[in-house]
């Protein structure tokens, strides 16, 4: 680092110019080389910073009890539900693997949860054991995208003694999808209660 003597009209120096850097301690100022910071670009970097970026993605859309039972998961009150939720997760979406979309607060998870091509265009079936009298069921979907490639969380409510199997429809034929399931109390907007998460992938019909 190069010192500078600056006319005595400056009284200080700072920031960039061109190439160099200037920075003034006291009464003196130096010059050093400017850097550009190097984010990096090794493989294994590129495949953390795409699935950072569409676990953040993937947040934005998780609204109501789901996040909420996100920040009651951590007994940590400076670890934010968010950062719960990256911090389980980024590794699944790095390998390619269902979320655990869900923790969990107060119901029972839904049993024998299994997901398969409808009939139909852009159908997706999933089965179920029925969860208990008056609960509902939630579903959430997300199309499996290349490394780095956000894509929307959609939900559909299947309202209150959802009956099994059901049938999401509108999905995108051939499409594969994860597609996860929890139970709430009440319908979501409501509901004070909700399972962890269950998960299954299928492509829609």
């Amino acid at each position: 680092m190069a010192k500078i003597k600056l006319p005595s009209y400056i009284k200080e120096g700072h920031g960039r110019m061109d190439d160099a850097v200037i920075i003034t301690r006291g009464d003196k100022s130096f010059m050093k080389i400017y850097k550009k910071y190097d984010r990096g670009s090794s493989p294994k970097q590129v495949e953390v910073r795409n699935a950072f970026t569409t676990i953040v993605a993937d947040w934005s859309y998780l609204e109501g009890i789901v996040s909420d039972a996100w920040d009651m998961s951590n007994d940590d009150p400076y670890v934010s539900g968010y950062n719960a939720f990256l911090g389980e997760n980024l590794s699944r979406r790095r390998d390619g693997e269902v979320l655990m979309l869900c923790p969990g607060m107060g119901e029972e998870i839904l049993m024998n949860f299994t997901a398969e091509p409808g009939t139909v265009a852009g159908e997706v079936i999933c089965r179920f054991a029925e969860a208990e009298p008056g609960c509902h069921v939630t579903f959430f979907v997300r199309r499996v995208t290349e490394p780095g490639v956000k894509a929307p969380v959609t939900r559909h409510d299947g309202g209150a003694d959802t009956a099994s199997p059901y049938t999401m429809t509108g999905l995108e034929h051939g499409a594969e999808y994860h597609i996860y399931a929890v139970v709430t109390d009440r319908a979501y907007e409501e509901s004070s209660t909700i399972s962890a998460s269950v998960a299954a992938v299928s492509v829609a019909g």
